[in-house]
C-alpha cells in the first residue's frame, strides 16, 4: 500500500483554475497578480485582480 502526502504533492504542482467559477468554488477568488492560480485570461479590466465581483466565465 502506497501512502502519499497530498499536501506536499499539491504544493509542488502549479495552481490552475480553468475559469473564475472554479476559482470561486475553491475559495480562491479574487486572485491577485502574482498569486497562485492568477493568469491574464481570468481578468477583464487589467487591474491585476482576477475573478473579482460576480462575472460568469
Amino acid at each position: 500500500m502506497m501512502l502519499t502526502n497530498w499536501t506536499a504533492l499539491r504544493a509542488m504542482l502549479p495552481t490552475y483554475y480553468p475559469s473564475c467559477s472554479w476559482a470561486r468554488s475553491a475559495g480562491a477568488a479574487p486572485i491577485a497578480r502574482g498569486s497562485p492560480g492568477y493568469r491574464t485570461q481570468l481578468y477583464a479590466d487589467n487591474d491585476g485582480i482576477a475573478c473579482e465581483g460576480f462575472q460568469q466565465n
